[in-house]
């Protein structure tokens, strides 16, 4: 063999073992655990993603009996049959996409993981396999508290929506789309938040209601609702401005909760208020109400026509005077008398 040969078979394997160490560093730095079987099921490759998953570097362990070895069950509790795992298929010749599986990990916490699998080929033979597990324990809880938030936010009797900073409406819990008679299923990014509410109130929201929590945080007013019948329902509203990692408003949130009864209470009460005072001024008899210490609460006229110098309630609550009784000798009653 010449030099120049040499030389080139030299370079040949310094570039092959560049890429040898260069494929070592991908495989060493994948997020997902990855194990790489020969023809008979032995592991010869595992990453630092799955020894720190399976807590032990699992080299030179057949890996479908190291598994069988393990708490490893589908999502419903049952265990997996050894022929459906990944690493048994793939040897078969077959690709496994997503398995589902559950494992518990060294700690003792149960993970769900996404296990792929293809089989090695060396000149159209199977001399290998390589399995992949995808860690989708933390996505899955994700996604288990936004479902308990959305079940919860679906079950609230107050109003609850998202919309853009610019008003523009995102989400409509069942509340908010009973009171617009919208369908479960309706299209609601075409709607604004202001036509939910009449000119008043939408004006109001618009002009000082986003503006303010997207320069505060928060806004709190009463506005009205507009019901699909017309019915204008009065709501005490709270708008929320969620920003996002780089500081900058990325939705809002609104809460409404009607207060129709409330006002209607309310209402009532200054009625009654309103016809006990005209019962209360139009008494013949002199009314006069005081605490403990004597202090004068209130009178009605003819109350206040008792006085050598009669005044009017306000006043004499704001002068401090106090109501006396008094035998007929003039003797004074103490108050608790």
């Amino acid at each position: 063999m010449c030099i120049r040969d040499r030389r080139h078979i030299e370079e040949i394997s310094a570039q092959a073992q560049q890429r040898a160490d260069e494929l070592d560093a991908v495989f060493d730095a994948m997020a997902d655990a990855v194990v790489v079987v020969d023809a008979g099921g032995v592991a010869i490759k595992v990453n630092p993603a799955m020894i720190e998953l399976c807590g032990e570097d699992a080299v030179g362990q057949v890996w479908e009996s190291y598994l069988q070895a393990r708490p490893v069950h589908r999502s419903d509790g049952k265990p997996v049959d050894p022929n459906d795992l990944a690493v048994t298929r793939a040897l078969a010749g077959e690709t496994v996409r997503e398995q589902r599986f559950s494992i518990t990990d060294t700690a003792g916490q149960d993970r769900t993981v996404l296990v792929s699998g293809g089989p090695l080929r060396d000149d159209g033979d199977v001399s290998g396999a390589v399995i992949v597990w995808h860690d989708v324990t933390r996505a899955e809880r994700a996604e288990r508290a936004r479902d308990q938030l959305i079940a919860i936010l679906e079950e609230t009797p107050d109003i609850v929506a998202t919309a853009t900073p610019g008003g523009e409406s995102l989400y409509y819990n069942r509340t908010a789309r009973h009171v617009l008679g919208m369908a479960d299923d309706a299209e609601v990014l075409q709607m604004s938040i202001a036509s939910t509410h009449p000119a008043w109130a939408s004006e109001l929201v618009e002009q000082e209601g986003i503006p303010t929590a997207i320069r505060d945080g928060v806004w709190q007013g009463r506005t009205v609702f507009l019901g699909h019948d017309g019915v204008e329902i009065p709501v005490s509203q709270i708008i929320l401005a969620h920003r996002g990692p780089d500081g900058e408003v990325e939705y809002l949130s609104i809460v409404a909760r009607d207060v129709s009864r409330e006002e209607a209470m309310m209402a009532q009460l200054e009625a009654e208020r309103a016809r006990l005072k005209a019962i209360l001024d139009n008494a013949p008899e002199g009314i006069i109400v005081a605490d403990d210490q004597g202090s004068i609460l209130f009178t009605n006229p003819a109350g206040d026509s008792l006085y050598v110098h009669p005044e009017p309630a306000d006043k004499l609550r704001d002068s401090n005077l106090r109501f006396q009784i008094c035998d007929q000798d003039g003797t004074p009653y103490a108050p608790r008398d």
